[in-house]
This record gives C-alpha cells, sequence and structure tokens, in this order.
C-alpha cells in the first residue's frame, strides 16, 4: 500500500513536519493524535500520542500490518543451471545464532513467497544456494529456551512477528506448513513451547508435527487454535491480534490450554506389560480358528436358492442349521 493510499482512510489528514497528523481511528479522537510518517524503505511508520497500540489502529482501519509495507513486483526467481540473479531486500530476514543474515523470504502481491542469499556486496540473489534454513528469529529464540521461558511457534513469519510486537518471543520455520524438521527442534530446548496451530486441516496436521518434533526438548508443549473475537473469524494468530487479541489474552488463553502429549506414551515397566499381553494373544486360538474348529464335522450345502445350511453333531443327534 502506498503513503497516499494509507492517507485515504483516515480523517482529519494534515501536514507535520516531515510526516502528517491525522484522527486515531482506534479512539474518539478530536485533536489529532496519530503521527504517519514514511520510513526510507518505504514502511508507513505509524504513533497513536494516545496510547493506541499499531495493531488497533490496523484493525479499526480493516489493514493488516503487511499493508504498512509497498508493494513488491513478483519476480521469478533463477532457474537451476541459471547465473545467480539479483533479488529485492527480503520481506522477512532469517538469521543464525549471532545475528548475521542468513537467508530471506520475499513476500509479494499477490500473495507469494520466494527464498534469497545475501550476496557479498550487501544485496540479495534468488534461491537458498545450498544456505540450511534456520527458525525464524533464531536469536531471540535461543535466548528465550536458554531463560527457560515461552516461545510462540507460528505457521509464518507474518504470524510471528505480529506475535512478537505483543513483547512476546515467537518463530516459525521457513516454507509453512509440512516444512518443519526436526532438527529445528534443537533450539527449543528448554523453552515452554506453545503451537498455534492455523484452523484449517494443513495447519492442524502441521501443528501436531511440531508439537511431536519438540516434545522431549521442550520444558512443556502446549497446542492451541485461537478463538474467533469481537465477531471477527480468525483462522490465525494474526487475524486474531487485528481483531483486538491483546497479550493478556493470549497468555491467558496459554494457562487454560492443556499440555500436549503423544497419544500413547509407555514407559518400561508398561512396554513389558504390552509385551505380555501381546504373548498371550499369540498363545490363544483367533476367532477363525474357533470356528473352524467347530465346523471341522460340519456338513454344508445350500438350497437351489443359495440359502446356506450346515449339519453338524450336537450331544447324541445332528441338527441342521
Amino acid at each position: 500500500m502506498t503513503l497516499d493510499q494509507f492517507l485515504a482512510r483516515l480523517e482529519g489528514v494534515r501536514r507535520f513536519g516531515d510526516g502528517y497528523k491525522a484522527r486515531c481511528p482506534a479512539h474518539d479522537d478530536q485533536n489529532p493524535s496519530l503521527s504517519i510518517t514514511q520510513a526510507e524503505d518505504g514502511r508507513i511508520l505509524l504513533k497513536c500520542m494516545a496510547g493506541c497500540k499499531t495493531e488497533a489502529v490496523l484493525a479499526a482501519l480493516k489493514l493488516e500490518w503487511q499493508d504498512l509495507f509497498p508493494e513488491r513486483p513478483q519476480t521469478p526467481p533463477a532457474r537451476k543451471g541459471d547465473e545467480p540473479r539479483p533479488a529485492p531486500e527480503p520481506t522477512y530476514i532469517y538469521r543464525d545464532a549471532d545475528g548475521k543474515p542468513l537467508f530471506g523470504v520475499i513476500r509479494t502481491i499477490p500473495k507469494g513467497f520466494f527464498q534469497c542469499r545475501p550476496d557479498s556486496k550487501g544485496g540479495w540473489f534468488y534461491g537458498l544456494g545450498g544456505v540450511e534454513p534456520v527458525l525464524y528469529r533464531l536469536p531471540e529464540v535461543l535466548a528465550a529456551a536458554k531463560a527457560g521461558g515461552t516461545v510462540f511457534v507460528c505457521e509464518g513469519e507474518k504470524d510471528a512477528d505480529n506475535v512478537t510486537a505483543l513483547g512476546l518471543t515467537a518463530t516459525t520455520n521457513c516454507g509453512g506448513a509440512g516444512k518443519w524438521r526436526d532438527r529445528y527442534s534443537d533450539a527449543l530446548q528448554g523453552a515452554a513451547v506453545v503451537v498455534i496451530a492455523d484452523k484449517d486441516e494443513p495447519g492442524r496436521r502441521h501443528a501436531q508435527q511440531v508439537a511431536a518434533s519438540v516434545y522431549g526438548q521442550a520444558t512443556s508443549v502446549r497446542v492451541m487454535e485461537l478463538p474467533d473475537l469481537n465477531g471477527h473469524k480468525v483462522k490465525d494468530a494474526s487475524d486474531w491480534i487485528q481483531a483486538g487479541g491483546t497479550r493478556e489474552e493470549l497468555l491467558r488463553l496459554v494457562d487454560e490450554s492443556p499440555k500436549w502429549r503423544p497419544e500413547k506414551v509407555l514407559s518400561p515397566e508398561s512396554l513389558d506389560q504390552q509385551k505380555e499381553k501381546d504373548n498371550e494373544k499369540e498363545d490363544r486360538p483367533t476367532h477363525a480358528q474357533v470356528l473352524l474348529e467347530i465346523a471341522k464335522d460340519a456338513e454344508l450345502f445350500h438350497t437351489p436358492d443359495d440359502e446356506s445350511f450346515a449339519s453338524f453333531p450336537i450331544n447324541e443327534h445332528i441338527e441342521t442349521w
């Protein structure tokens, strides 16, 4: 979204210094208190002098965080065998444990995602070029895990950024649903992990995959879906925050969520007991074997109309059923 398009949604807009002021849509603003400026990279920066959070302003305008960023042209990535092709600055940057840019993800309008890697001159090339993916916001994740804190695992960088904006630690994996790798769980060792599932089948499967992977590494694991809020349908963390969800409410929902456990966890003692039961089952005849034993002395026949009968001895006489 351009700055002009954003300003067109506001009331009482006027020039103020290097930017603009307007009435804040998040509260009854009689004296324009919303400051609007534009960063060098094209991002729209908001600050309500009355204290309204940016997510509240966006919700009132029915916008998302991504609308504050300039639209990026859709550019196809280089094909295998092509020379490295320059890429624009990524929307999301993944960093190594020391905070050094490792690779990036370019989000395009209409919705599309391309991966890129840094070159040696401060620019970017399309493709990972052999770079090993890591978790998004890895330095913050490692710090939180080391301190035994809580880490939220979302599906997508936008959700992770929006949860982080609430003052929490959040991460995601590159590539979206179904792309989690078990080695990512090493970074979460010692953390209390909360997996926020997207409310669709791929999202739910992905959340279960993440939970199963981090179980045993994390001090606790919870899987949760965020409820609809203030009359708004909620699919993911960004929807929930845009609808007015707060840090306090999110933490309350976490406390109310049960800890995740695998469907079946057996202790060594239980495993031994299970083996004994399995052995007992092997020694007992199956239903089919019992029926065959009963029927070994029977005479089986049917009528021309395919009505089936069996004649067999009972005590000292023959019965036909």
